[in-house]
């Protein structure tokens, strides 16, 4: 006989809650192409076809489209780019502290502390 428990669910879920189509794509990193802008398709289907084979028309097109993604991309910094500028003050701050504990337990620390107490 063989006993063991088996969980199929997914990591966190909560019993009875059930997660809609969206959150599902959300989660798997998916979306929906059917809600992309013609001006999107119509940019990545030039894109794919190389710089080579476009017209002068079609380059200048593909050029302003990905020049305005990027602009906005650079005016609205989304929450995980927040996110990741706020860790990365802290691990500083962290960093510098750990750095001078460090200096204070070496036998240099100890000698500055040594000479500031008899000062």
């Amino acid at each position: 006989m063989n006993d063991s428990l088996t969980h199929f669910g997914v990591l966190g879920m909560k019993w009875g809650v059930r997660r809609s189509q969206a959150a599902l794509d959300r989660a798997a990193g998916r979306s929906r192409k059917s809600e992309r802008s013609e001006d999107y398709k119509t940019s990545r289907a030039l894109k794919a076809k190389g710089a080579k084979n476009l017209s002068t028309q079609d380059l200048r097109e593909l050029a302003n489209r990905l020049q305005l993604e990027q602009q906005y991309k650079s005016l609205n910094p989304n929450a995980y780019r927040k996110g990741e500028a706020v860790a990365k003050n802290i691990l500083a701050a962290g960093t510098t502290a750990a750095s001078l504990y460090a200096l204070s337990m070496s036998p240099l620390g100890q000698a500055i502390k040594k000479a500031i107490t008899k000062g």
